[in-house]
């Protein structure tokens, strides 16, 4: 048992000292016009959203503009959970690598799915960009079908969690061991960008209401993601941490399925959990 816990603290330290620093970041779509976003600066940062507009069919609420306030952070599992510090305390937790970001506001306002954004050199997301940049856009909508899910004390341990990262369960395998062969299957094909040609994943299970939950599960460590229209089948390695992980397929693909190989065991539970799930395509502004 002292074992146990001695390579979980070591675990989380190498997290700690790994996790990239967010000062100098900004995230948004890259799109022209309205776009959420937020910004680190000197310390500081700067979160916005357009009022009381509708994107996609989804109405978003209103949200003061906040500019350049301070803000305190810590970092869970490789998560930064952030507060910022204005009139009416903005809680946050925010997920990153090299080129993309989620990021839900936790209060005083929740939104009803985490927001996935780009990272940009632009301090001003909106401003217009110059032709041939890339921007990306991710559906809400996308179709998830699984091989088995857990069901357990209650709690529904469905697919349906792999929409959004911060606000619900994970989704886990519902066999009695590992899952070893079990399946996600995504589909893209009514959605309104058809098709993604990127996979991200953020592995395991972050709740966070329980932070000892991603090393008590049991995490992805090898994958096999293919078409379902038989023209790509390729396998990964996946990493051991809840950070987002971008998994590149050789083209633009309607209807993915991905299957479990390989896994990193738990320490206490025999269940395979992943946080999220989802698909983004790259998209270009013309000059």
């Amino acid at each position: 048992m002292k074992k146990v816990f001695l390579i979980i603290i070591i675990l989380n330290v190498l997290l700690r000292l790994n996790a990239q620093s967010i000062d100098g970041l900004t995230f948004s779509t890259g799109q022209d016009g309205p776009s959420p976003f937020i910004s680190f600066r000197n310390n500081t940062v700067t979160l916005g959203y357009p009022k009381n507009i509708t994107i996609n069919g989804i109405r978003y609420l209103d949200l003061e503009y906040i500019e350049n306030a301070r803000y305190s952070s810590r970092i869970i599992n490789g998560i930064y959970n952030i507060t910022i510090l204005t009139d009416q305390t903005v809680e946050l937790y925010l997920l990153f690598n090299e080129e993309f970001g989620i990021f839900s506001i936790r209060s005083p306002i929740r939104y009803d799915s985490d927001i996935l954004l780009r990272i940009t050199d632009e301090l001003i997301p909106h401003l217009p960009r110059g032709g041939g940049e890339p921007y990306i856009i991710s559906p809400y909508n996308v179709q998830i079908n699984t091989s088995s899910f857990l069901i357990e004390n209650g709690r529904n341990y469905s697919g349906n969690n792999l929409r959004k990262l911060f606000e619900t369960l994970a989704w886990s395998e519902g066999k009695d061991d590992a899952g070893i062969g079990e399946y996600i299957e995504l589909d893209f094909s009514e959605t309104y960008i058809r098709s993604v040609d990127t996979i991200i994943m953020s592995n395991g299970f972050f709740y966070p209401n329980n932070h000892n939950l991603y090393y008590q599960n049991n995490r992805l460590k090898r994958i096999r993601i293919e078409d379902m229209d038989g023209n790509y089948i390729q396998e990964f390695e996946v990493q051991d941490t809840p950070n987002l992980q971008l998994f590149r397929l050789n083209g633009f693909y309607s209807r993915i399925k991905i299957t479990i190989l390989e896994v990193y065991y738990g320490t206490e539970f025999n269940d395979t959990c992943i946080n999220y799930l989802n698909g983004v395509k790259y998209m270009f502004i013309r000059p």
